[in-house]
């Protein structure tokens, strides 16, 4: 009986039911203390390395101070107790400093069911250094569940901008990085990377290494805010059934070397990867430079619901291997879905071996099964950046694409003389589009007829602004209703709308059809100006005049009331909605009064 309650206390121990707060003050704490309260805080960075922690236990940083070194953290939680590392106390989140001491500052080595929330973390040192990381997460040994890095400011590591230097996966530098490479049966399963802000970070802001045998699981990436990043965005790298949604990535500085190739969120030797509701824009890389791509061995990619703009290689890039042989050697692209997205002024790159060629969507290699609907693309003015050249829309570069299918698209462009060039292709078919300004579609075995196409001005709210309402149908266009059935639709378009699989959808992105006069460009900004546009606990609006009989509400992109608040009189001026306590995600703010309405998006971290 003694054995047995003795080994009953162990487990219990090993399971954290007896969960302990640990305190870290930089500033007051001392090694030799308890650590309890705190009061009795640790010092340092090495006390917190050498100390077991038991599951459900929680080990907290003080807000505003700094730690200089490297923090490991390879202890294991279980699933209804997770270890978590976090801040306490007001101020600033507790920055820790790598000083390019190591090639990271934070290391999570296979540490299940961890949460790591709410820090400040650099890696700057004397110089820079290829493979420098801010935050590594590695996945070395079987099936690694439930590691959670949020709520994170990830900055000013300066890796090596070329990713050539030693090796692609030892040349580029990274915010946040994880891997299994080098292991037999490691991966991260159900990983959630959220709500952090990348900026600063030499090459790129988040992605991982390269293993051809073992895929990631479910790794969910949102809700992050990514800038000053010369590189990859986002690289959803060796994972398997994973999503990234709701990211913002922008404010690309044009530092890379000429012969790297970057772009803003894409899979790369991954399975079943959705990339959705995401906006990129600003991406200057002289190679690519596109918003999106879906990569060499990736299968199944769904592109959907994303706003991309003023990205100077184009919208998308879609590549596979030229050799489909088992080789091991080729790399191939199979059933990628491109839908609902909406890509304006994209291309505009003048600088460089690449200059005025950069197609909205390009293709190389001979990616197979590609599926591209209900789209809204349109090109601005680019009659600098071309230099004589005409505007593609769609161009093949290298190889030969395989049954490539483009549906139910707008092709819109300021300047005539665009063109879709698929040069060598095999079972495309392009049909039911409507195009602007684009008179030709070519290969090089003669021209590829879209038997129903629709020549027209698709008459978007304002060809010329600058968010996504502007490029919604006005009453009138011939784009509504003139769509095909496309099986596993989506049921919904990039604004929301339902998408059946049974009635004729919209032609582009926006599948509204029930005219009611909410996005008239005279009303646009008669009612409020809303900012900002990304936030994680309040949001503004500016109400431009008094309104009587007014309404303002919050709803989410599902249609779900959040707030609603009524007004005999609404004062012209400021007004603060909180929105700390919703989930992440995209929401829409609308003011009605006096017969008029107007909506706007923002995303909340």
């Amino acid at each position: 009986m003694f054995r047995l309650s003795f080994l009953i206390s162990i487990i219990a121990l090993h399971l954290g039911v007896n969960a302990t707060n640990y305190y870290i003050d930089a500033s007051s704490g001392k090694d030799g203390n308890t650590g309890l309260t705190p009061q009795q805080a640790w010092a340092t960075l090495s006390k917190v390395n050498n100390t077991l922690f038991n599951a459900g236990d929680s080990i907290l940083f003080k807000a505003g101070e700094i730690w200089s070194g490297q923090l490991l953290i390879d202890d294991k939680g279980v699933e209804d107790k997770v270890i978590v590392y976090t801040s306490y106390g007001e101020g600033d989140k507790p920055q820790i400093n790598g000083l390019g001491l190591d090639v990271y500052t934070i290391k999570l080595a296979d540490a299940s069911y961890t949460e790591f929330s709410g820090f400040d973390i650099t890696n700057t040192g004397t110089a820079s250094q290829a493979g420098r990381l801010g935050i590594y997460i590695t996945a070395m040994s079987g099936d690694i569940p439930g590691v959670i890095v949020k709520d994170c400011n990830i900055h000013d590591v300066n890796g090596e901008v070329d990713k050539n230097l030693q090796s692609k996966t030892t040349g580029a530098g990274f915010g946040i990085y994880w891997s299994n490479k080098g292991s037999a049966n490691g991966r991260l399963v159900d990983a959630l990377i959220q709500g952090n802000h990348i900026y600063r970070c030499e090459r790129n802001g988040m992605g991982g290494a390269i293993n051809r045998n073992v895929y990631h699981l479910r790794l969910l990436v949102r809700q992050n805010l990514i800038e000053q990043v010369p590189g990859d965005a986002i690289i959803m790298n060796t994972c398997e059934n994973s999503v990234a949604e709701y990211n913002v990535a922008r404010d690309f500085p044009r530092t890379l070397p000429e012969s790297n190739a970057a772009a803003g969120i894409w899979p790369f030797n991954s399975k079943n990867t959705i990339i959705q509701f995401n906006e990129v824009s600003g991406h200057q890389a002289y190679l690519d430079g596109q918003g999106f791509d879906s990569d060499f061995w990736c299968e199944n990619t769904t592109i959907q619901y994303n706003y991309s703009h003023d990205n100077a290689g184009g919208f998308l890039l879609i590549c596979g291997s030229k050799d489909r042989s088992a080789d091991g050697e080729s790399s191939p692209n199979k059933g990628t879905i491109v839908r609902y997205n909406i890509s304006i002024n994209d291309g505009g790159r003048t600088w460089g071996d690449h200059a005025h060629d950069f197609p909205l969507i390009y293709f190389h290699g001979n990616p197979e099964g590609t599926m591209i609907y209900n789209n809204t693309f349109y090109y601005g003015n680019k009659m600098n950046e071309l230099n004589g050249n005409s505007p593609h829309m769609i161009k093949e570069i290298w190889g030969e694409p395989w049954s490539t299918s483009v549906y139910n698209n707008i092709f819109a462009s300021q300047l005539p003389g665009a063109k879709i060039d698929m040069r060598k292709n095999k079972n495309t078919v392009i049909d039911n589009n409507l195009y602007y300004n684009t008179p030709s579609i070519e290969d090089l075995d003669g021209p590829i007829i879209d038997e129903h196409k629709i020549n027209a001005n698709p008459l978007f709210v304002d060809a010329l602004g600058f968010t996504t309402d502007d490029y919604r149908l006005q009453e009138g266009s011939p784009a509504i209703k003139s769509g095909r059935l496309i099986p596993d639709n989506g049921g919904r378009d990039f604004f929301g709308n339902a998408v059946s699989d049974t009635e004729v959808p919209n032609v582009g992105a926006d599948n509204y059809n029930e005219w009611v006069g909410i996005f008239e460009a005279p009303l646009q900004d008669d009612l409020f100006i809303s900012y900002p546009n990304i936030t994680k606990d309040t949001f503004f609006i500016d109400v431009q005049t008094p309104l009587s009989n007014a309404r303002v509400s919050i709803t989410s992109l599902n249609g779900n009331l959040i707030y609603q608040q009524n007004y005999d009189l609404l004062p012209a001026g400021r007004k603060e909605l909180n929105v700390a306590n919703q989930g992440g995600g995209m929401y829409i703010v609308q003011v009605v009064a006096e017969a008029k309405q107007q909506s706007k998006r923002f995303i909340k971290l």
